[in-house]
């Protein structure tokens, strides 16, 4: 499973295009905010899963509690959710162990004034820890330009160390 993330509009489809392995009896690509997860099974790039992330939690979820005027914030809550959403993933990678996953980096910025929405960016941070731990290669790509996080060194990727980019003092 390959990981690529960056801002909205910075050419992560174009960049996965790039990366991927054709295979004839594989469809190409699946839109996160319409697809299953059964269908990401299916298909060789997953774009957009901060939205497929955003419908499991809303199917997953009930709606916030309030308390007064006061918003409840339920971290088991979340912690469940997070778990189930997490199982989905590991069924898709292990039935399609080569799936290239885009995902939005929503980390950056304001934060949310909206409760769901602070939610929904801390779940999408937290599925992609987990992803970018489990992938075989990790990519961030600004203006169409990637950059590899993480590589297996079997793939012929080497990950780039401190030693790499500093020189040494002599």
């Amino acid at each position: 499973m390959i990981l690529i993330t960056g801002g909205a509009w910075q050419g992560k489809r174009e960049y996965a295009y790039g990366l991927m392995q054709v295979e004839s009896d594989m469809k190409l690509i699946i839109q996160g905010d319409r697809c299953s997860a059964e269908d990401m099974k299916r298909v060789q790039i997953v774009d957009q899963l901060h939205l497929w992330i955003r419908r499991k939690m809303e199917e997953l979820m009930p709606q916030i509690r309030q308390q007064g005027d006061e918003r409840v914030f339920d971290q088991q809550e979340m912690l469940l959710t997070q778990e189930k959403i997490w199982q989905e993933l590991e069924e898709v990678v292990s039935e399609n162990p080569d799936v290239i996953f885009i995902v939005n980096e929503l980390g950056c910025g304001v934060i949310p004034m909206d409760v769901q929405d602070r939610r929904y960016r801390e779940m999408v941070g937290r599925i992609c820890c987990d992803l970018a731990k489990e992938a075989k290669e990790v990519h961030r790509v600004v203006c169409g330009v990637g950059e590899i996080l993480k590589a297996d060194a079997d793939d012929g990727h080497q990950e780039q160390t401190d030693s790499d980019t500093v020189p040494e003092e002599k």
